[in-house]
């Protein structure tokens, strides 16, 4: 929440709809009950699949990634980051890192053993 206060406002995230509507976080409808509620969240989740997509490629080529990160919990951002980095300049440099069937990463809800938490306080949305 720190981070996301710098930016006053021009900056928001996508969350799922386990979290709470926040003037920082965007998340989906529940339940959608109009057309345009229905895009939005046709949308949303299209935006959301392009973000896990890149999760995806990061850990596959960052496995430390896909596991308990075993740094430092104030040093995380810095890991992320470096990733983050290292991903971009591999693309930039045409790296011929194999990624294996990119649409096959799975959905949140088909995971076995992911605790899915539905948060019913759609109240900021009036």
């Amino acid at each position: 929440r720190d981070i996301v206060s710098q930016y006053d406002g021009a900056v928001c995230l996508l969350g799922d709809s386990g979290y709470s509507l926040s003037p920082w976080l965007i998340t989906p409808f529940k339940p959608p009950r109009t057309h345009q509620e229905r895009e939005f969240n046709l949308i949303h989740a299209r935006e959301r699949v392009i973000i896990e997509r890149c999760f995806g490629q990061l850990k596959r080529r960052f496995p430390i990634l896909g596991n308990c990160v075993r740094v430092a919990l104030n040093n995380i951002p810095q890991v992320l980051v470096s990733c983050s980095v290292l991903h971009n300049i591999a693309k930039h440099l045409k790296d011929d890192f194999e990624y294996g069937d990119l649409d096959s990463i799975p959905n949140e809800d088909d995971q076995p053993g992911v605790v899915r938490y539905e948060n019913p306080d759609t109240t900021l949305r009036g």
